[in-house]
């Protein structure tokens, strides 16, 4: 039992730390229209994902998932879009980033950006 306790932990804390790697993403946006947070992204030649996670923060160093958006085909050019309720979100939320999670669940976070 305690082998699985000590993987378990040695598994969160690589994640953690390859979640820790800032990518920039040139074109992440955040705005908000009405009720509704959107963020989007664009890039090119993308490399294999199996998920990008949208996360929110209200401080710009604690994030949280909100929602998920599926992968896509690696090598492409892919824009992304999110869209949020806000009444359904945490009321103090102003700045918001991607991670991708990739194939081998590996993750790599992109660099935030405030709402507009």
């Amino acid at each position: 039992m305690k082998i699985l306790s000590c993987f378990t932990v040695v598994m969160f804390l690589l994640f953690t730390a390859q979640a820790q790697q800032m990518t920039k993403i040139d074109n992440l946006e955040a705005s908000l229209k009405g009720k509704n947070v959107w963020i989007s992204w664009k890039l090119d030649n993308v490399p294999a994902s199996d998920y990008w996670e949208v996360q929110g923060s209200a401080d710009g160093q604690s994030f949280l998932i909100i929602g998920l958006v599926l992968g896509s085909k690696p090598g492409t050019s892919s824009e992304y879009i999110f869209k949020g309720d806000t009444r359904q979100m945490k009321k103090d939320l102003k700045y918001f980033r991607v991670l991708q999670i990739q194939h081998d669940q590996t993750a790599v976070a992109y660099n935030a950006v405030m709402v507009k």
